[in-house]
């Protein structure tokens, strides 16, 4: 029987923070692991960006992000030549 409270899962093929396949990806969502860290510097120089007040322009008021570890993004690969 079928209910509104049914999920079924087809398919997964994505990257996910702190999760290198969709098995630690799982073993993560049912232990409630947080992926959250400090934005290292490699990313966002805090430094220069960070302002606790969310109204002031051109900064970010937070400190943490989950990221993706190992992942190069390339952005010349979609730009118009």
């Amino acid at each position: 029987m079928v209910t509104e409270n049914n999920i079924a899962i087809v398919g997964i093929g994505c990257n996910y923070p702190g999760s290198k396949d969709p098995l630690s990806f799982w073993k993560n969502i049912l232990s409630r692991r947080q992926q959250f860290r400090t934005i290292p510097d490699c990313r966002l120089p805090l430094k220069d960006y960070y302002h606790p007040d969310k109204n002031h322009p051109d900064t970010t008021y937070g400190r943490k992000a989950a990221l993706i570890d190992g992942f190069n993004f390339f952005l010349r690969h979609f730009m118009a030549n």
